[in-house]
Protein backbone atom coordinates (compact mmCIF):
# COMPACT_ATOMS: atom_id res chain seq x y z
CA UNK A 1 0.00 0.00 0.00
CA UNK A 2 1.53 3.05 -0.76
CA UNK A 3 -0.17 6.89 -0.50
CA UNK A 4 0.88 10.24 -1.87
CA UNK A 5 -0.01 13.30 0.79
CA UNK A 6 0.14 16.72 0.11
CA UNK A 7 1.47 19.00 1.82
CA UNK A 8 1.85 22.84 2.03
CA UNK A 9 5.64 22.27 2.84
CA UNK A 10 5.64 19.55 0.02
CA UNK A 11 4.05 16.40 -0.98
CA UNK A 12 5.39 13.02 1.00
CA UNK A 13 5.11 9.48 0.72
CA UNK A 14 3.79 6.65 3.11
CA UNK A 15 4.57 2.90 2.27
CA UNK A 16 3.56 -0.08 3.83
CA UNK A 17 5.15 -3.68 3.56
CA UNK A 18 8.17 -2.47 4.18
CA UNK A 19 10.79 -5.30 5.28
CA UNK A 20 13.97 -4.98 7.38
CA UNK A 21 15.88 -6.04 3.99
CA UNK A 22 14.55 -3.12 2.75
CA UNK A 23 15.78 -0.59 5.18
CA UNK A 24 19.07 -2.38 5.08
CA UNK A 25 19.48 -1.41 1.61
CA UNK A 26 18.00 1.75 1.94
CA UNK A 27 20.80 2.49 4.92
CA UNK A 28 23.96 0.91 2.30
CA UNK A 29 22.61 3.29 -0.69
CA UNK A 30 22.38 6.51 1.81
CA UNK A 31 26.06 5.96 3.53
CA UNK A 32 25.99 10.02 3.49
CA UNK A 33 23.47 10.42 5.36
CA UNK A 34 22.75 10.90 8.83
CA UNK A 35 21.51 8.24 10.53
CA UNK A 36 19.47 8.94 14.18
CA UNK A 37 18.31 5.35 15.67
CA UNK A 38 16.20 4.51 18.86
CA UNK A 39 18.56 3.18 21.35
CA UNK A 40 16.03 0.72 22.36
CA UNK A 41 15.99 -0.39 18.23
CA UNK A 42 19.87 -0.95 18.46
CA UNK A 43 19.67 -3.36 21.03
CA UNK A 44 17.22 -5.31 19.32
CA UNK A 45 18.42 -4.84 15.83
CA UNK A 46 22.51 -4.55 16.15
CA UNK A 47 23.02 -4.89 12.70
CA UNK A 48 22.13 -1.29 12.22
CA UNK A 49 25.33 -0.04 14.21
CA UNK A 50 27.30 -0.97 11.19
CA UNK A 51 25.79 2.24 9.71
CA UNK A 52 26.91 4.62 12.52
CA UNK A 53 23.74 5.72 14.09
CA UNK A 54 23.43 8.48 16.27
CA UNK A 55 22.17 6.57 19.09
CA UNK A 56 18.70 8.74 20.40
CA UNK A 57 17.54 7.93 24.26
CA UNK A 58 14.06 7.02 24.13
CA UNK A 59 12.89 9.37 27.22
CA UNK A 60 10.87 12.26 27.43
CA UNK A 61 13.99 14.19 28.81
CA UNK A 62 14.99 13.37 24.75
CA UNK A 63 12.19 15.77 23.77
CA UNK A 64 13.56 18.50 26.10
CA UNK A 65 15.63 21.49 24.49
CA UNK A 66 18.49 20.07 26.12
CA UNK A 67 17.96 16.79 25.11
CA UNK A 68 17.62 18.39 21.10
CA UNK A 69 20.55 20.21 21.65
CA UNK A 70 22.36 17.09 22.46
CA UNK A 71 21.21 15.58 19.15
CA UNK A 72 22.07 18.56 17.20
CA UNK A 73 25.75 18.63 18.74
CA UNK A 74 26.21 15.27 17.41
CA UNK A 75 24.89 16.61 14.14
CA UNK A 76 27.79 18.99 14.26
CA UNK A 77 29.94 16.06 14.92
CA UNK A 78 29.16 14.57 11.94
CA UNK A 79 29.40 18.21 9.68
CA UNK A 80 26.21 18.04 8.95
CA UNK A 81 25.23 21.32 6.30
CA UNK A 82 22.20 22.59 4.52
CA UNK A 83 22.11 19.55 2.25
CA UNK A 84 22.78 17.04 4.44
CA UNK A 85 19.90 14.01 4.52
CA UNK A 86 18.21 12.31 7.38
CA UNK A 87 17.21 8.86 8.17
CA UNK A 88 15.01 8.49 11.34
CA UNK A 89 14.56 4.78 13.29
CA UNK A 90 12.52 4.91 16.15
CA UNK A 91 9.37 5.49 17.83
CA UNK A 92 7.45 8.76 19.14
CA UNK A 93 10.38 10.05 20.66
CA UNK A 94 13.08 10.09 17.29
CA UNK A 95 9.95 11.40 15.06
CA UNK A 96 9.28 14.49 17.76
CA UNK A 97 13.30 15.42 18.30
CA UNK A 98 14.47 14.46 15.02
CA UNK A 99 11.81 15.69 13.08
CA UNK A 100 11.87 18.64 14.99
CA UNK A 101 15.60 18.94 14.25
CA UNK A 102 15.04 18.95 10.61
CA UNK A 103 12.46 21.82 10.85
CA UNK A 104 14.96 24.20 12.19
CA UNK A 105 18.71 22.96 10.76
CA UNK A 106 19.55 25.49 8.28
CA UNK A 107 15.65 26.35 8.12
CA UNK A 108 14.77 22.80 7.14
CA UNK A 109 16.18 19.65 6.04
CA UNK A 110 14.96 16.74 4.86
CA UNK A 111 13.87 13.44 6.40
CA UNK A 112 12.99 9.89 5.75
CA UNK A 113 11.06 7.90 8.82
CA UNK A 114 11.07 4.49 9.79
CA UNK A 115 8.52 4.31 12.74
CA UNK A 116 9.07 1.23 15.09
CA UNK A 117 6.24 1.24 17.61
CA UNK A 118 3.12 0.17 16.95
CA UNK A 119 2.11 3.47 18.14
CA UNK A 120 3.69 5.78 15.80
CA UNK A 121 3.23 3.33 12.48
CA UNK A 122 -0.67 3.18 13.49
CA UNK A 123 -0.90 7.00 14.18
CA UNK A 124 1.78 9.47 14.72
CA UNK A 125 3.96 9.30 11.33
CA UNK A 126 1.50 10.75 9.40
CA UNK A 127 0.36 14.30 9.62
CA UNK A 128 4.01 16.49 9.90
CA UNK A 129 3.78 17.05 13.59
CA UNK A 130 7.14 17.46 15.80
CA UNK A 131 6.56 18.40 19.59
CA UNK A 132 9.07 19.16 21.86
CA UNK A 133 8.57 19.58 25.96
CA UNK A 134 8.63 22.54 27.68
CA UNK A 135 7.62 23.21 30.74
CA UNK A 136 3.94 21.65 29.14
CA UNK A 137 3.79 18.54 27.41
CA UNK A 138 4.68 19.27 23.52
CA UNK A 139 4.33 23.05 23.76
CA UNK A 140 7.53 23.33 21.09
CA UNK A 141 6.83 22.21 17.77
CA UNK A 142 6.72 22.33 13.89
CA UNK A 143 4.73 20.86 10.93
CA UNK A 144 7.79 19.27 8.76
CA UNK A 145 7.09 16.32 7.27
CA UNK A 146 9.26 13.70 6.51
CA UNK A 147 9.66 12.96 2.49
CA UNK A 148 8.89 9.59 3.04
CA UNK A 149 7.57 7.01 5.76
CA UNK A 150 8.14 3.75 6.06
CA UNK A 151 6.12 1.04 7.53
CA UNK A 152 7.91 -2.08 8.38
CA UNK A 153 5.96 -4.39 11.13
CA UNK A 154 8.97 -6.27 11.61
CA UNK A 155 10.24 -3.92 14.40
CA UNK A 156 6.75 -4.96 15.78
CA UNK A 157 8.34 -8.26 16.71
CA UNK A 158 10.84 -6.46 19.82
CA UNK A 159 8.37 -4.63 21.38
CA UNK A 160 7.83 -5.13 24.97
CA UNK A 161 3.99 -6.94 26.49
CA UNK A 162 3.49 -3.11 27.59
CA UNK A 163 4.72 -0.89 24.19
CA UNK A 164 3.01 -3.15 21.87
CA UNK A 165 -0.60 -3.44 23.80
CA UNK A 166 -0.12 0.51 24.15
CA UNK A 167 0.42 1.34 20.64
CA UNK A 168 -3.39 0.29 20.53
CA UNK A 169 -4.27 3.12 22.22
CA UNK A 170 -4.69 5.64 19.95
CA UNK A 171 -6.26 3.54 17.01
CA UNK A 172 -9.27 2.37 19.68
CA UNK A 173 -9.44 6.44 19.73
CA UNK A 174 -10.06 6.05 16.24
CA UNK A 175 -12.82 3.73 16.66
CA UNK A 176 -14.73 5.79 18.81
CA UNK A 177 -14.49 8.85 16.83
CA UNK A 178 -15.89 6.42 13.88
CA UNK A 179 -18.75 4.79 15.93
CA UNK A 180 -17.10 1.93 15.76
CA UNK A 181 -16.52 0.12 19.46
CA UNK A 182 -17.41 -3.69 17.88
CA UNK A 183 -14.60 -3.08 15.49
CA UNK A 184 -11.94 -2.37 18.42
CA UNK A 185 -13.84 -4.89 20.67
CA UNK A 186 -13.31 -7.99 17.46
CA UNK A 187 -10.19 -6.94 16.35
CA UNK A 188 -8.05 -6.53 19.41
CA UNK A 189 -7.46 -9.89 20.23
CA UNK A 190 -4.49 -12.15 20.61
CA UNK A 191 -4.54 -13.32 17.12
CA UNK A 192 -4.01 -9.48 16.07
CA UNK A 193 -0.36 -9.86 16.93
CA UNK A 194 1.31 -10.52 13.92
CA UNK A 195 -1.62 -9.72 11.77
CA UNK A 196 -1.57 -5.88 12.34
CA UNK A 197 -0.55 -4.56 8.97
CA UNK A 198 -4.83 -4.48 8.19
CA UNK A 199 -5.48 -2.42 11.39
CA UNK A 200 -2.40 -0.38 10.85
CA UNK A 201 -3.66 0.81 6.99
CA UNK A 202 -7.10 0.84 8.52
CA UNK A 203 -5.92 3.91 11.04
CA UNK A 204 -3.59 5.66 8.64
CA UNK A 205 -6.45 5.81 5.84
CA UNK A 206 -8.70 7.21 8.50
CA UNK A 207 -5.96 10.26 9.78
CA UNK A 208 -4.82 10.88 6.02
CA UNK A 209 -7.98 11.67 5.14
CA UNK A 210 -8.55 13.86 7.58
CA UNK A 211 -4.71 15.85 7.29
CA UNK A 212 -5.56 16.25 3.68
CA UNK A 213 -8.17 18.41 4.61
CA UNK A 214 -7.19 20.24 7.81
CA UNK A 215 -3.04 19.83 7.37
CA UNK A 216 -2.46 22.86 10.29
CA UNK A 217 -5.21 21.85 13.28
CA UNK A 218 -7.62 24.38 11.76
CA UNK A 219 -10.81 22.62 12.04
CA UNK A 220 -11.69 18.55 11.97
CA UNK A 221 -7.93 17.37 12.75
CA UNK A 222 -8.57 19.13 16.12
CA UNK A 223 -11.09 15.84 16.99
CA UNK A 224 -8.05 13.59 16.91
CA UNK A 225 -7.07 15.21 20.31
CA UNK A 226 -9.95 13.41 22.23
CA UNK A 227 -9.18 11.76 24.45
CA UNK A 228 -5.90 13.59 24.77
CA UNK A 229 -6.93 16.03 27.66
CA UNK A 230 -6.90 13.84 30.28
CA UNK A 231 -4.94 11.40 28.90
CA UNK A 232 -2.26 13.83 28.68
CA UNK A 233 -3.10 14.29 32.44
CA UNK A 234 -2.88 11.04 33.17
CA UNK A 235 0.44 10.88 31.87
CA UNK A 236 1.80 13.50 33.75
CA UNK A 237 0.24 12.65 37.38
CA UNK A 238 1.39 8.92 37.25
CA UNK A 239 4.41 10.71 36.25
CA UNK A 240 4.64 8.72 33.25
CA UNK A 241 4.22 5.39 34.59
CA UNK A 242 1.14 4.73 32.41
CA UNK A 243 2.29 4.86 28.65
CA UNK A 244 0.70 7.22 26.09
CA UNK A 245 -1.51 4.79 24.24
CA UNK A 246 -2.92 3.38 27.24
CA UNK A 247 -3.85 7.01 28.83
CA UNK A 248 -5.20 8.46 25.54
CA UNK A 249 -7.60 4.94 25.85
CA UNK A 250 -8.39 6.00 29.91
CA UNK A 251 -8.69 9.55 28.76
CA UNK A 252 -11.05 8.18 25.80
CA UNK A 253 -13.27 6.44 28.36
CA UNK A 254 -13.52 9.85 30.89
CA UNK A 255 -14.24 12.12 27.45
CA UNK A 256 -16.97 9.25 26.52
CA UNK A 257 -18.81 9.78 30.42
CA UNK A 258 -18.34 13.79 29.62
CA UNK A 259 -19.93 13.38 26.83
CA UNK A 260 -23.09 11.15 28.09
CA UNK A 261 -23.77 14.54 30.23
CA UNK A 262 -24.63 16.47 27.60
CA UNK A 263 -25.99 14.41 24.50
CA UNK A 264 -29.09 12.30 24.07
CA UNK A 265 -27.13 9.91 21.93
CA UNK A 266 -26.74 6.61 23.85
CA UNK A 267 -23.55 6.33 25.06
CA UNK A 268 -23.66 4.47 28.09
CA UNK A 269 -24.27 1.23 25.84
CA UNK A 270 -20.97 1.98 24.24
CA UNK A 271 -19.84 2.89 27.26
CA UNK A 272 -20.78 -0.49 28.88
CA UNK A 273 -19.56 -2.41 26.56
CA UNK A 274 -15.73 -0.41 26.53
CA UNK A 275 -15.36 -0.71 30.44
CA UNK A 276 -15.84 -4.52 29.87
CA UNK A 277 -13.08 -4.59 27.02
CA UNK A 278 -11.14 -2.58 28.88
CA UNK A 279 -10.39 -4.86 32.23
CA UNK A 280 -9.46 -7.27 29.64
CA UNK A 281 -7.14 -5.27 27.68
CA UNK A 282 -5.33 -3.25 30.83
CA UNK A 283 -4.50 -6.95 32.12
CA UNK A 284 -2.35 -7.77 29.03
CA UNK A 285 0.64 -5.74 30.22
CA UNK A 286 -0.18 -5.39 33.83
CA UNK A 287 -1.59 -1.97 33.62
CA UNK A 288 -4.15 -2.71 35.70
CA UNK A 289 -2.26 -3.41 38.54
CA UNK A 290 -0.38 -0.20 37.65
CA UNK A 291 -3.11 2.24 38.06
CA UNK A 292 -3.64 3.81 41.37
CA UNK A 293 -7.13 5.12 42.73
CA UNK A 294 -5.50 8.47 44.04
CA UNK A 295 -4.77 9.79 40.11
CA UNK A 296 -8.57 10.05 39.71
CA UNK A 297 -9.19 13.14 41.82
CA UNK A 298 -9.79 16.71 41.68
CA UNK A 299 -5.70 16.87 40.64
CA UNK A 300 -6.27 15.83 37.06
CA UNK A 301 -8.67 18.02 36.50
CA UNK A 302 -6.12 20.59 37.89
CA UNK A 303 -3.34 19.20 35.84
CA UNK A 304 -5.26 19.09 32.09
CA UNK A 305 -6.14 22.94 32.92
CA UNK A 306 -2.65 23.89 33.55
CA UNK A 307 -1.26 21.43 31.26
CA UNK A 308 -3.08 21.22 28.43
CA UNK A 309 -1.78 23.52 25.45
CA UNK A 310 -5.09 23.12 23.48
CA UNK A 311 -7.21 25.19 26.30
CA UNK A 312 -8.52 28.56 24.82
CA UNK A 313 -9.98 29.71 28.21
CA UNK A 314 -9.23 29.80 32.12
CA UNK A 315 -12.84 29.16 32.28
CA UNK A 316 -13.76 25.29 31.76
CA UNK A 317 -11.76 22.41 29.82
CA UNK A 318 -12.26 22.37 26.28
CA UNK A 319 -12.82 18.56 25.66
CA UNK A 320 -13.66 16.98 22.21
CA UNK A 321 -17.24 15.04 23.21
CA UNK A 322 -19.04 12.81 20.85
CA UNK A 323 -22.60 14.04 20.31
CA UNK A 324 -25.61 13.24 18.17
CA UNK A 325 -23.64 14.16 14.91
CA UNK A 326 -20.39 13.17 15.45
CA UNK A 327 -17.36 14.46 17.41
CA UNK A 328 -17.74 18.45 18.48
CA UNK A 329 -15.59 21.03 21.09
CA UNK A 330 -17.38 21.94 23.69
CA UNK A 331 -15.83 24.17 26.99
CA UNK A 332 -17.02 22.46 29.65
CA UNK A 333 -17.39 24.25 33.02
CA UNK A 334 -19.19 21.93 35.40
CA UNK A 335 -16.40 20.69 38.29
CA UNK A 336 -18.81 18.33 39.09
CA UNK A 337 -19.44 16.52 35.76
CA UNK A 338 -15.66 16.13 35.30
CA UNK A 339 -14.96 14.92 38.66
CA UNK A 340 -18.17 12.22 38.33
CA UNK A 341 -16.53 11.48 35.03
CA UNK A 342 -12.82 10.82 36.50
CA UNK A 343 -14.56 8.98 39.37
CA UNK A 344 -16.95 6.24 37.20
CA UNK A 345 -13.69 5.68 35.23
CA UNK A 346 -12.22 4.64 38.05
CA UNK A 347 -14.56 2.65 39.56
CA UNK A 348 -14.76 0.76 36.27
CA UNK A 349 -10.84 0.10 36.07
CA UNK A 350 -9.14 0.37 38.64
CA UNK A 351 -8.58 -2.57 41.27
Amino acid sequence: MRWEIKSLHGNYSVTTHVKIDDITALLQSNKDTILFVDENVLIHWPALNAFNPISVPATEETKTMSGVHQLIDAMIERRANGKSKIIAIGGGVVQDAVGFIASIWCRGISYILVPTTLLSQVDSCVGGKTSINHIRKNILGTFWPPTEILICTDFLKTLSQKDYWSGWGEWIKYNILRDKTFHTINTLTDNIVGNELTSIIDGLEYKIDIIQRDEFDKGERKFLNFGHTFGHALESVSNWEIPHGYSIFIGSLIALCVSSKYTEKDINSDLHKLFLFAKEYLQRADIIQTLKQEWFTSELIDIARKSDKKQESIEGITMVLIGNDGPYLHNVRDNEVLLNSIQRVCDEICI
